[in-house]
């Protein structure tokens, strides 16, 4: 049980990292910016908070995957 569970795991952690990397933060930086620079006006912080989720985007999709797979990998190696 305890080995579906961590394959469960690092399924779910894939497809969320995908998920948190490349819809949230990755397409949602990008509506983010064309949002803000198609508004009548100009709102820095917002821009730059849109670039920043662009940016970031590999880490944070990467770090999601990397906690759940470490937490998949702890209940297929644990008896």
């Amino acid at each position: 049980m305890k080995q579906v569970m961590g394959v469960l795991c690092i399924i779910g952690g894939l497809l969320l990292g995908l998920y948190i990397g490349i819809w949230v933060c990755l397409i949602g930086g990008i509506i983010q910016v064309v949002t803000v620079i198609r508004a009548p006006e100009l709102d820095a912080a917002l821009l730059a908070y849109g670039i920043a989720r662009v940016l970031c985007a590999g880490p944070c999709g990467g770090l999601t995957f990397f906690l759940c797979a470490i937490v998949g990998r702890v209940l297929l190696e644990s008896d």
